[in-house]
């Protein structure tokens, strides 16, 4: 019996004690940790000068509240301003939503404007404003209604960007998408997006609760897009382990939030703000970043090796500095993995359903890196042979060479790596319209005037399974292991007429993949989609026993 709310999928291991980038089990047994508390912990356990700075803060009082001044506050602020550039302002809070709700507040008080923009697979916390800006309908449906006029727009599409107008008074995105699969923005996508805001009177702010604090290599993950936000939240690693959160803006901005338009009670005490001061003080020199940036860049190139050696397992490598995420084929896949891995005494994050996520304290060594990467490809290893042996990935079917280069033009055109061969022999062959239309429900048809543009593929992974690429971008399915597709995979078409896109649904069995549609703005007699669907690039994963991903194929409307 337990005395808490379950609101936590809590996994059994509990722990003692823990030092530097281990942590030691209740049982006395010794851990790796590459989750870092999910990246609060960027010094890792019982770092010295969090020690010295906690006993330091002991000694004075732990709480004044924010009647009073707060030097400690004051010393912290300077620090962080000073990395944000000239013209800033701090206000702390306790945490990365708060954090964020604080700028929300802020970007319409100082705007005169309510409209806010997210963007699709974003974070931004569980409180009831950054909930509304969180694109997620595992996390928003039992919560509905919620914030008013607040849109989402797809990530990395340029086009969308139009939408941002005169309305809109704050655009909220994070550099790389920690809870969405570890996405990153592409630089020409940020810098667009920058000139936009800037272009019709909107606020930019930049969600650096997870990238922040060195995490990417530097202070502050935007610094590498070279652009310069209107505000910053940030949380987790800037406290080493205490919760803090803070909100840095403009001081034309900042100007706004006077005597009580918002406040915290909790928020910068004398405590907290110390060991921030410590942390920032041991991270903000510039051999650290380049330490992270170089570590990262060993582990990215060594994981993607691994990757090419185990294809039927590894889709992509993807991260930045110490912030990277490893994407399985199946959700199943990545969890097996994690236990295996948690068996040898390493700790990994699943997130996204199918991606493993990275994320070591920054004071982790090259050692513990190839210690980890040593148990990864012995449990890939042991994947791979369970996989073999239940026939999960079936027979590999020749493609033309024509197919191939198709495939890696169009690949190369959204930013993603080919499907990978076999001794030089694709995985793919050409999908018939009648095979194309077989995996299209009845809400939907392809009829005489629709002209597939570009070629569509297939794989059969096992005996019910199959893989189909779209437009170029790759769709998987099917089951694990007993031999009966538990997901239909459907295509979402898009429709192009005098250059403007449309949208027309398609709907698959899965109820996971429905659901996911439903919190995108779909609806069961509404055959429109968001223009999260509207481009090629645009994609969602969902599974059941399986993992499906939906993607555009573009077409034309012949008269």
């Amino acid at each position: 019996m337990t005395f808490l709310i379950e609101n936590y999928r809590r996994s059994p291991l509990s722990f003692a004690s823990g030092d530097g980038v281990w942590l030691r089990g209740a049982d006395g047994k010794r851990y790796l940790d590459l989750v870092a508390g999910i990246a609060v912990n960027p010094l890792g356990h019982r770092h010295r000068s969090i020690l010295h700075a906690i006993r330091r803060a002991s000694r004075s009082p732990l709480h004044l509240s924010n009647l009073y001044e707060i030097p400690e506050q004051e010393t912290l602020a300077r620090m962080l301003c000073a990395r944000a550039g000239n013209g800033y302002r701090a206000l702390f809070v306790n945490s990365g939503t708060e954090a964020n709700e604080a700028a929300l507040k802020l970007a319409r008080k100082a705007t005169g404007r309510t409209r806010l923009i997210s963007f699709s697979e974003g974070f931004h916390g569980r409180t009831f404003g950054s909930l509304s800006l969180t694109p997620k309908p595992t996390m928003q449906d039992a919560f509905v209604p919620l914030v008013p006029d607040c849109a989402t727009l797809a990530f990395n599409d340029l086009e969308d960007l139009r939408t941002i107008d005169r309305r809109v008074a704050g655009v909220i995105v994070e550099c790389i998408q920690g809870e969405g699969g570890l996405v990153a923005a592409d630089p020409q996508w940020m810098k667009a997006l920058r000139k936009r805001t800037r272009d019709v009177g909107a606020l930019l702010i930049v969600d650096e609760v997870q990238t922040g604090m060195g995490r990417t290599g530097t202070f502050f993950c935007y610094e590498q897009y070279g652009i310069a936000p209107d505000m910053i939240t940030m949380a987790k690693g800037l406290g080493g382990g205490v919760p803090i959160g803070a909100l840095i803006a403009r001081e034309k901005v900042a100007k706004h939030f006077t005597p009580g338009s918002h406040g915290s009670t909790f928020g910068g005490n004398p405590f907290v703000c110390t060991v921030a001061g410590a942390v920032v003080n041991v991270i903000g020199k510039p051999a650290f970043f380049e330490r992270v940036a170089r570590l990262g860049a060993h582990t990215l190139q060594e994981l993607r090796i691994i990757a090419e050696e185990f294809p039927e397992i590894l889709i992509e490598i993807r991260g930045r500095g110490l912030m990277i995420g490893i994407v399985f084929t199946a959700p199943d896949l990545a969890k097996e993995a994690k236990t295996l891995l948690e068996e040898r005494g390493i700790l990994t994050n699943v997130t996204a359903d199918c991606v493993m996520r990275l994320l070591p304290p920054l004071i982790i060594e090259g050692t513990h890196i190839n210690r980890f990467l040593r148990s990864f490809r012995a449990v890939l290893r042991i994947i791979s042979s369970r996989a073999a042996k239940e026939n999960l990935h079936g027979t590999i079917v020749p493609a033309t060479v024509k197919d191939l280069a198709t495939i890696r033009a169009i690949h190369r055109a959204c930013s993603r790596k080919p499907y990978r061969t076999s001794r030089g022999t694709p995985y793919l062959k050409p999908l018939t319209r009648e095979e194309m239309q077989s995996l299209l429900p009845r809400t939907f048809m392809l009829t005489k005037r629709t002209t597939i543009i570009g070629k569509v593929h297939w794989q059969m992974i096992g005996r019910s399974s199959r893989a189909a690429l779209l437009g170029g971008l790759a769709v998987r399915g099917g089951s694990q292991g007993n031999g009966h597709a538990r997901v239909l995979i459907a295509a979402a078409l898009s429709s192009m007429k005098n250059d403007r896109y449309r949208r027309a649904a398609a709907i698959t069995a899965s109820p996971q993949v429905q659901s996911l549609l439903r919190g995108c703005g779909w609806k069961e007699n509404d055959r429109a989609f968001p223009s999260l669907l509207r481009k090629s690039k645009a994609r969602f994963a969902a599974s059941e026993r399986g993992m499906v991903r939906m993607f555009i194929l573009d077409t034309k409307e012949t008269r």
